[in-house]
């Protein structure tokens, strides 16, 4: 006797080709949804960039942008401006951080992370003579190239925010401006944020 065999019905027929665009479609609403972001203000209370600065030199004021991408993982970018009236100097600052929140960032979380950015340096140094007179300026400018790790704590991006954090590295570049006056070969920076998050 002879077997008849119908037509072999293409395609697959497994369950996986009807769920898969579902569970893919859930899946990016799920990574649309983690992805806040938030514009802030970045004050850098203590951000001694000169070696043996004054206390009124340390700090710097700028401002950042966060991102979420999930539930634990996000980046920031921070654009900073710092100066000083004792050399008429000035610091450019941009940071780039990556950050793990734990326990989650739908919430206040801490987080740890790592850090690099660019700073420029520029000003001008004079040295005054016995009765106070100018004696010579010399100018200076120096890019350099910090690098290291960041602790903090910090709000949703749902609303309105705030974050504390801390910075710990080494500047790459670091060396002299002018004279005796030196770049600090440490970067240590210890802030506060605030801003507002969609």
């Amino acid at each position: 006797s002879t077997e008849q065999v119908g037509p072999r019905r293409q395609g697959c027929s497994c369950g996986w080709c009807v769920w898969m665009p579902f569970f893919i479609l859930v899946f990016h609403a799920h990574i649309a949804a983690a992805q806040n972001s938030g514009i802030k203000l970045v004050l850098d209370g203590y951000h001694p960039y000169i070696l043996d600065a004054p206390a009124g030199d340390r700090g710097a004021l700028g401002l950042g942008f966060d991102r979420d991408i999930d539930g634990h993982l996000g980046w920031g970018l921070e654009l900073k401006y710092g100066w000083s009236g004792r050399d008429e100097g000035s610091l450019f600052e941009a940071i780039y951080h990556a950050s793990y929140f734990t326990p989650y960032n739908g919430t206040t979380a801490f987080y740890a992370g790592s850090f690099l950015g660019i700073q420029r340096l520029s000003g001008t140094v004079s040295r005054y003579s016995s009765n106070w007179n100018v004696d010579e300026e010399t100018g200076y400018s120096r890019t350099q190239f910090p690098v290291g790790l960041r602790l903090g704590v910090r709000g949703p991006l749902d609303g309105n925010f705030a974050e504390l954090f801390g910075q710990f590295g080494y500047v790459l570049g670091n060396g002299t401006l002018a004279g005796d006056m030196r770049t600090n070969p440490l970067c240590i920076s210890i802030g506060f944020c605030y801003g507002t998050g969609w």
